[in-house]
């Protein structure tokens, strides 16, 4: 490559700040091949590294024994799953960061371009008071507020 990738001052000798960086790359750009490789294998078992994103409330036991079907199903299929808000699962999806994503997402709302979205259930939602509360329905107002701040 025509550059220093190892820091030969110590030993045994370990990678240097660029070698990181080109490693790095490296094993993005395997990750990547072996991608393009499934595609074009139809008959292939599927696998490699699939990166899923959940909603907090999903991960609580919603979608676990999907999950476990999946691993069971697909054995050569290895997953790294990780928890967050719908809107930071959101921009990891348009990051390239994540392959999909389980989301809550308001009634008659999709992501944005160019994801795709896909509903695989409905959910109600439900007011939880202690013992104490004496709240009718009618009494209840739901507040949203949106990041253009509206």
């Amino acid at each position: 490559m025509g550059a220093e990738l190892l820091d030969r001052s110590v030993k045994p000798p370990r990678l240097n700040s660029l070698g990181s960086k080109v490693l790095e790359q490296a094993r993005d750009l395997l990750q990547r091949t072996e991608a393009l490789k499934s595609l074009t294998s139809s008959d292939a078992e599927p696998h490699g590294l699939l990166r899923i994103g959940l909603a907090h409330a999903l991960a609580e036991g919603t979608l676990i024994e999907p999950i476990q079907a999946l691993t069971e199903k697909y054995p050569k299929v290895r997953l790294r799953l990780s928890s967050e808000l719908t809107g930071e699962l959101i921009h990891r999806l348009l990051a390239g960061e994540l392959d999909v994503a389980a989301v809550l997402l308001p009634e008659g709302k999709t992501a944005p371009p160019p994801l795709l979205t896909n509903i695989i259930a409905s959910d109600r939602m439900e007011i939880v008071q202690g013992a104490a509360g004496n709240y009718d329905q009618k009494d209840v107002v739901l507040v949203t507020h949106s990041a253009n701040g509206s």
